[in-house]
């Protein structure tokens, strides 16, 4: 089991980076916000529904569960450095959203991202330890993907 990063508490906000070698925010930022390009790493299906507010449907098929449904709002929106995210996952019953904070900067090594999601104090005390784990392992697979596939061809 992965252990405690800085900026983590567990069950209230987990912290997550990651460096997209030979990238910019530019190029990061659709991956974000463009349905055909979140379900190639945060999700496997992604269904945009232009607001307001702007709304993101991802679904994910689990290897134990099926199928897990994601209502995603954009709350803020500074394109290319900062999206603020409303998520929710509702087939796992979660009854609030947390907030999912996203940075993009740009580096001599390439794009970082940092999310920040907090909040999963709201949800029901059954079960906010549970999702905090979850997205704990989900965006540190998913970011990962990220950094394959955000990655421009010739790059490190």
């Amino acid at each position: 089991m992965e252990g405690i990063r800085q900026g983590d508490i567990p069950g209230v906000q987990l912290k997550r980076r990651v460096v997209v070698p030979g990238s910019s925010p530019e190029k990061v930022w659709p991956f974000w916000v463009e349905a055909d390009k979140q379900s190639c790493w945060l999700g496997d299906r992604a269904r945009l529904e232009e607001g307001p507010p702007t709304v993101f449907w991802l679904e994910s098929d689990l290897v134990q569960g099926g199928v897990r449904r994601e209502y995603v709002e954009v709350v803020e929106r500074v394109e290319p450095e900062r999206l603020v995210l409303g998520f929710r996952q509702l087939d796992a019953g979660w009854t609030a959203a947390t907030k999912v904070t996203v940075e993009l900067a740009q580096s001599e090594a390439g794009c970082h991202v940092m999310v920040l999601q907090e909040g999963f104090q709201k949800l029901p005390l059954s079960l906010g330890l549970t999702a905090w784990e979850h997205s704990r392992a989900r965006w540190g697979r998913a970011l990962k993907r990220l950094a394959e596939i955000g990655r421009p061809e010739g790059a490190p």
